[in-house]
């Protein structure tokens, strides 16, 4: 099943950018954050069909709550999803501080999935999450990613 969304996302939406990203032995946690910037936030709500989709494809396997990366189900909370991340992409120093941004997080909503080498992860671009830590003793964890767009979200933040 995973090939056939695979397939279906290259034969009728576009593919705006694909990379490789390596964490390395005694790489940090990562803040919380979406990837989505507030013009796509914006553009999304007035268009739901207006979409960016991140397409995760590890080259190691990772083991359910271990070394990957952690997603908050942030539409399952109250409050409508573009706040909650606009909660996070806020930089300004007069805004809420990491750490009590991190500490409004519900754990119960916070998941970090396996996946095969080989596999793939498909998530919207708006959904909150970050890269868990790589114990300095740990191994390099590569992965390809490619961004995927529907509904003309042709521009990536």
């Amino acid at each position: 099943m995973c090939v056939c969304v695979y397939v279906y996302m290259y034969l009728y939406n576009i593919h705006i950018m694909v990379g490789a990203v390596i964490s390395r032995p005694g790489a940090g946690v990562q803040r919380f954050h979406c990837d989505a910037d507030l013009d796509h936030l914006a553009a999304a709500k007035d268009n739901p069909s207006h979409r960016l989709y991140n397409v995760f494809i590890p080259l190691v396997d990772i083991s359910a709550n271990s070394d990957g990366t952690e997603f908050w189900g942030s539409p399952q909370l109250e409050g409508s999803p573009d706040a909650l991340a606009r909660h996070f992409i806020s930089e300004s120093a007069e805004q809420i501080s990491r750490q009590q941004k991190d500490a409004s997080l519900v754990p119960d909503q916070i998941v970090s999935p396996g996946c095969r080498a080989g596999g793939i992860i498909i998530y919207d671009y708006r959904t909150i999450h970050r890269g868990l830590p790589n114990p300095v003793d740990g191994r390099e964890r590569p992965m390809v990613y490619v961004i995927v767009a529907t509904g003309g979200a042709g521009k990536v933040a």
